[in-house]
């Protein structure tokens, strides 16, 4: 994960506007002013090149991750009550299609993924249940 480079000049139009500048840049191309590493989402001074986000967005992304994936959990574990062993082939068409109308089809690939995941570890523990 790479970091970004931001202008930190209060009065510069590139600071105002979160302009966004390569790990390569130095300076600014508005003002002059020495970049510094900025977070991505806030544009707060981070320091360091290998973060992308500072300390406060990336626990908010983390809580935004937790929360899809509770949610993902709980929407699972009900349909699996429901209509019984879900298969991988009933999670692309049936569970997928629901979810992408509902959180979005970015959010849902990283779903079905983790559902599926979940289908195969139960096979393998079913499995050598027997």
């Amino acid at each position: 994960m790479k970091g970004v480079k931001g202008c930190i000049n209060v009065e510069c139009v590139a600071k105002h506007k979160k302009l966004h500048y390569k790990h390569d840049d130095n300076f600014c191309s508005k003002c002059g002013q020495e970049l510094v590493y900025v977070c991505s989402k806030c544009h707060s001074v981070i320091g360091l090149p290998g973060h992308k986000y500072c300390a406060d967005c990336q626990a908010k992304i983390n809580d935004r991750n937790d929360k899809i994936k509770s949610g993902a959990a709980k929407t699972f574990g009900a349909v699996k009550k429901t209509i019984g062993f879900v298969g991988a082939t009933t999670v692309d068409k049936v569970v997928k299609p629901a979810a992408e109308a509902v959180i979005g089809p970015m959010v849902t690939d990283k779903v079905a993924k983790a559902i599926n995941d979940d289908i195969a570890t139960q096979e393998i523990i079913n499995n050598s249940e027997e």
